[in-house]
């Protein structure tokens, strides 16, 4: 019997005061597997998965972002390669957010992932004005460079509350020391692409020495997503994994929960 207040893994039902070895009555899966503790293993396999394809997707236009900047800042401006970023930058927030997804049995966003989402939000708005005004010339409701920074900071914010997020998650799995590199690279990217932006309006009306400080941002981008997409990776062995040993718990369950139904229905009979 379940005696404490433990929500379902598969859909969020609580399951106090139902038997230990039976089935969940809203979803079917098996209440061992949301008894067993916290581990990854343990949770969801389609939502592990989930979040292994959108955070390899997220990984991904990062580095096509990181591309589209470099190449515009090597060129000068060209109007193309700016709004083909932004379009990336758009396809990137949709994949961040999704990236975040909260667990079937979460009931509340924890912080890193509602600043994620937040911030995702606010930099898609801002990464249209940009679009907007450089597409126009016209520098309302805001200048194109103002724009861009504020989705900079946007992109700082969300990228580093994902971070966090997935450094939570590796916690539960037996990859520690992956967890440990989200985290440290967690507060690098948030140091080293705070100093690049604040070093690129220092040193905008210098070209020779623009360029310093979008490579060194752009070197952390690729970095953290390089590291996503390793965790991308982790998620979906822990998706495999778990798949396993949710069929093995509902085979050994749904036998357990079908003896319990026939004794009631026994009982039901002969009172």
């Amino acid at each position: 019997m379940v005696v404490d207040e433990i929500l379902c893994r598969g859909c969020g039902y609580n399951l106090k005061g139902l038997p230990a070895h039976g089935l969940c009555p809203e979803c079917g899966v098996a209440i061992r597997v949301s008894t067993d503790g916290d581990s990854l293993r343990a949770s969801q396999p389609d939502w592990l998965a989930h979040l292994a394809r959108w955070n390899g997707i997220c990984a991904w236009m990062i580095l096509l972002m990181a591309a589209c900047v470099l190449i515009e800042a090597a060129v000068a401006t060209q109007h193309v390669l700016i709004l083909a970023a932004v379009a990336l930058y758009q396809l990137w927030a949709v994949a961040s957010w999704q990236s975040v997804r909260p667990e079937p049995s979460q009931q509340v966003l924890s912080r890193s992932q509602l600043f994620t989402r937040l911030a995702t939000s606010l930099g898609q708005v801002l990464g249209i004005v940009g679009a907007i005004a450089v597409a126009t010339g016209h520098s309302w409701p805001m200048p194109a460079g103002v724009a861009f920074m504020l989705t900079w900071i946007c992109f700082i914010c969300a990228t580093a509350g994902q971070l966090r997020a997935l450094a939570g998650l590796m916690q539960r799995a037996p990859w520690t020391g992956l967890s440990w590199r989200l985290s440290s690279c967690t507060n690098e990217f948030v140091i080293c692409n705070s100093a690049a932006m604040l070093a690129t309006v220092a040193l905008y009306y210098y070209a020779c020495l623009w360029m310093i400080a979008p490579v060194a941002a752009i070197y952390w981008a690729v970095r953290a997503s390089l590291l996503i997409l390793r965790t991308a990776d982790m998620l979906r062995v822990e998706a495999t994994l778990g798949e396993e040993n949710w069929h093995y718990c509902h085979q050994v369950a749904a036998p357990a929960s079908d003896a319990d139904s026939r004794t009631t229905a026994s009982n039901d009979s002969s009172s």
